[in-house]
C-alpha cells in the first residue's frame, strides 16, 4: 500500500475537477451539481422549502451537493469540499465563476461505483440521509472533524468508520453499530501514542512499509496523501489529546470513567432526592434569578444543576458538604452518589437521531495538588473525567478547550465564552452538560398563526401547532395539565394556568410543583385539541443566589467553606477554598418535529483570601531589642541585642 498510496497521491495532488473544483485526492469527479442555499441561525436542520441550513447556532452560507461521480472509479474517493459555481457574477468579468463551499451531501449525491473507501473532506458539515449510492464495494468511510450532522446512511454493518478521537463521527459510528477506528492510531491498537509516531517516522525514512489500512489511519488531514503535515498533526494529537465524551480513552486525564462499559437501567428508578431538588429550585432559578439573556422565557435544566452541585458536594467536607447534600434533597452523600448513578444510567441514551446525553468533567489548575482518591471516586460514581490544565500560562487555550468540550457535549447547541477570571487563585471548574433531541410520537397535523397573550396584556401573532386526540387531562384549582408523548418514553408536559392566574405563582409553590412532578392531580379522559406555539428559548443564569436560597451558605464563605476533600490546604499553601461561580445556560427548541434542548452548569472553586487578623497591633522596633535565629527544630542558633542599628562593625 505504501507505494500505491504515495504514487497515486503524487499524481493527483493538484487535480482540477472538470467542473472547476480543486481537490487533492484520489478521485476526479466528472459530474458535479448542487443546490444553492442561504443563511440561518439554528442547528442541524435543512428546510426543504426555503433551503435554509441551521448549523451550530451561527449563520452559514451553504451549498448542498446533489450529484458527484467519477469516471475513473478510484479505490479511494475523496469528496471535495469546494467547487466553482459556473455562472457569471456581477463585478466580475464575463465567464468568471464563484467559489462555493460544499456544506452538505444530499440524498444519493455521491456515486461510489467501484470505490472501496470514501473520505469526506474537511469543511463538509452534513451528510443527509443515504448520501452515498452504489456502495456494493464500500469498506471504509472516513469523516473529517467538521461533520456534525449525519442522517441514516443505510450502509452495510461491516463498514468501518474512521475519524479523529472524540469527533462527532465517533458517536455516530458507536450509536449506529459500526466499527470505529481512530485516525492517528496507525497500529490499530486503540491508542494513539509514541509507537504510532515511530511507525510514521520509519515510513518517511524509507525504513518501513505501511499496510493499506495503516496508511489510511495515518492520513490526519483527510486528503489521501501522507506528508509532513500528517506527521505534525499526529504529534499534536499525542501532546494535546482531543477531549471525548463518547467512550474514547481520555489520554492525559488524572481520572476517567469507563463509559464504554456503562450498564443502562430500563426499569423505573427511585430519585426522590432529585425530585425534591427539581421542585425546590424552580422558583429560585426561574422566578428569582436574573436571566442575562432577557426577562422573557426563562429556561433551565434542574438535572444539570443537580449533577454539578452533586460533584461539588464530593469536593467538600464538614458542614459545607452537609448544606449542599441537604439542598440536593438527600440525607447523606451516599444517597447523592446513588441517585446520580441511577439518573446517569437511566437517562443516558443515544439512538443518534434521538438522544439524551449527559457528560461530567473536572478541569483542574495544575498549579495545585489534588487528592487522587476524590478524583477517582467522582470518575466512578459520577462518570466524570478530570483534566489537569495550565490555567496560568495557557489561560486562553484552556478556556477554549473547556468551551469546545461544552459545545461538543451539547451537540453544538451551546458554545459559551468561558473565562478563568484569576488563573493564580482558581482551583478548578466542575461541569455538567445535557444534550437532548426527540421527536413527537405522532407529529402535529396542522399549523396556524394566532395571537399569543403576553403578560403585559399585549398580543403577538405566533405560529401554533395543533392536533386532536384522546388523552388524560389533569385538573387543579387554578391550572390544567397535559402530557404529549415523545418517542422512547419521553413526554413533554404542559401546565396551563387559569385566566387571571400568574404561572409564576404556581411554580413558586414547591409543594404544588412537587405534586405536579409526581402526577398527583385529578385526571379525566378527554377529547383534546392541543394547540402549542412553536418556540425557541435560551437563558443564562448566575446561580449563586439561587443556591444560597436553598440553604447553602458555607460553600461561598471565605472562612467557613471546606473543600479539603479535593485539595489539601496545607500542602498547597492556601488559606482555604470556596465556590466563586455557578453559571448555568440552557436552550430549548420546540417545533412540528419534536423537541431539542441543551444545558450546562459550571461550578468554579477558587482560593480564599487569608483570614483577617483578630486585632491590629503596632510592633515597632524603635528601641533596643533582642533577637535570635533558630533551626528547623526551633533550636536557637544565633541570639543578640540591637542597641543601635546604625553602628557598623569594623
Amino acid at each position: 500500500m505504501k507505494q500505491k498510496f504515495k504514487k497515486i497521491t503524487a499524481a493527483t495532488a493538484a487535480l482540477v475537477l472538470t467542473c472547476g473544483c480543486v481537490v487533492s485526492g484520489l478521485c476526479r469527479p466528472s459530474t458535479l451539481s448542487f443546490a444553492e442555499g442561504g443563511s440561518a441561525k439554528y442547528t442541524g436542520t435543512v428546510d426543504e422549502d426555503s433551503k435554509v441550513v441551521f448549523y451550530a447556532g451561527k449563520s452559514a452560507n451553504y451549498t448542498v451537493m446533489s450529484s458527484i461521480k467519477s469516471d475513473d472509479r478510484p479505490d479511494t474517493f475523496v469528496v471535495p469540499s469546494v467547487c466553482m459555481y459556473g455562472e457569471p457574477v456581477s463585478n466580475y468579468e464575463k465567464g468568471d465563476q464563484r467559489l462555493r463551499n460544499i456544506f452538505a451531501l444530499g440524498y444519493k449525491s455521491v456515486d461510489l461505483t467501484g470505490s472501496e473507501n470514501v473520505i469526506v473532506s474537511d469543511g463538509i458539515y452534513e451528510l443527509q440521509d443515504v448520501a452515498f449510492k452504489n456502495t456494493d464495494n464500500l469498506k471504509t468511510v472516513t469523516l473529517s472533524d467538521t461533520v456534525t450532522v449525519i442522517g441514516d446512511l443505510e450502509l452495510d454493518k461491516d463498514t468501518v468508520f474512521r475519524g479523529h478521537r472524540g469527533a462527532f463521527a465517533e458517536r455516530y459510528a458507536v450509536s449506529a453499530g459500526y466499527t470505529y477506528e481512530y485516525t492517528g492510531d496507525i497500529s490499530g491498537d486503540g491508542k494513539i501514542d509514541a509507537a504510532d509516531i515511530l511507525t510514521m517516522s520509519q515510513y518517511f525514512d524509507g525504513a518501513g512499509e505501511l499496510k493499506e489500512d495503516e496508511a489510511a489511519r495515518a492520513d490526519e488531514n483527510f486528503d489521501a496523501k501522507l506528508n509532513v503535515a500528517d506527521f505534525v498533526l499526529l504529534k499534536n494529537e499525542i501532546i494535546e489529546p482531543r477531549v471525548s465524551a463518547f467512550g474514547a480513552s481520555f489520554a492525559g486525564a488524572l481520572a476517567s470513567p469507563d463509559l464504554k462499559n456503562i450498564s443502562s437501567i430500563s426499569d423505573k428508578i427511585d430519585a426522590e432526592g432529585y425530585m425534591k431538588f427539581a421542585a425546590a429550585s424552580a422558583k429560585n432559578v426561574l422566578v428569582d434569578t436574573v436571566d442575562s439573556k432577557g426577562e422573557e422565557n426563562p429556561v433551565y435544566s434542574p438535572l444539570s444543576y443537580y449533577m454539578a452541585l452533586s460533584m461539588t458536594a464530593e469536593c467538600a467536607e464538614g458542614n459545607t458538604r452537609d448544606e449542599i447534600v441537604k439542598a440536593l434533597g438527600a440525607e447523606d452523600i451516599e444517597s447523592v452518589r446513588k441517585e446520580n448513578d441511577v439518573l446517569f444510567r437511566s437517562i443516558n441514551f443515544d439512538d443518534f437521531q434521538a438522544y439524551c446525553l449527559l457528560a461530567n468533567s473536572l478541569w483542574l489548575n495544575d498549579k495545585w495538588e489534588f487528592k487522587q482518591d476524590t478524583l477517582d471516586l467522582i470518575a466512578k460514581d459520577y462518570y466524570a473525567v478530570s483534566f489537569a490544565k495550565d490555567f496560568r500560562n495557557n489561560t486562553k487555550q484552556t478556556e477554549k478547550e473547556i468551551s469546545e468540550w461544552i459545545c461538543t457535549n451539547t451537540s453544538g447547541k451551546i458554545k459559551p465564552e468561558i473565562k478563568i477570571e484569576d488563573p493564580e487563585s482558581e482551583i478548578m471548574k466542575i461541569i455538567n452538560t445535557v444534550s437532548f433531541k426527540e421527536t413527537w410520537d405522532e407529529e402535529f397535523s396542522e399549523t396556524k398563526t394566532s395571537a399569543f397573550h403576553k403578560p403585559d396584556g399585549e398580543d403577538e401573532d405566533c405560529k401554533f401547532m395543533e392536533k386532536r386526540e384522546n388523552g388524560k387531562v389533569g385538573f387543579a384549582d387554578n391550572f390544567m395539565f397535559y402530557a404529549e408523548d415523545l418517542r422512547d418514553g419521553y413526554k413533554m408536559n404542559f401546565v396551563l394556568p387559569d385566566e387571571g392566574t400568574d404561572i409564576k405563582n404556581i411554580i413558586s409553590d414547591s409543594e404544588t410543583l412537587a405534586g405536579i412532578y409526581a402526577g398527583e392531580l385529578d385526571f379525566a379522559n378527554c377529547s383534546v385539541t392541543l394547540t402549542v406555539p412553536e418556540f425557541e428559548v435560551a437563558s443564562k443564569f448566575d446561580l449563586i443566589d439561587a443556591t444560597k436560597q436553598m440553604g447553602v451558605s458555607d460553600a461561598f464563605d471565605d472562612l467557613k467553606a471546606d473543600f479539603n476533600a479535593v485539595v489539601d490546604y496545607d500542602k498547597n499553601g492556601i488559606p482555604g477554598a470556596k465556590v466563586s461561580m455557578i453559571d448555568h445556560e440552557a436552550r430549548i427548541r420546540v417545533d412540528e418535529k419534536g423537541c431539542e434542548g441543551a444545558a450546562y452548569t459550571v461550578v468554579a472553586i477558587a482560593t480564599t483570601c487569608p483570614a483577617p487578623p483578630d486585632k491590629q497591633v503596632g510592633f515597632t522596633l524603635d528601641r533596643p531589642f533582642f533577637y535570635y535565629v533558630t533551626d528547623k527544630n526551633n533550636i536557637p542558633v544565633f541570639a543578640g541585642i540591637v542597641d543601635n542599628p546604625n553602628e557598623s562593625p569594623e
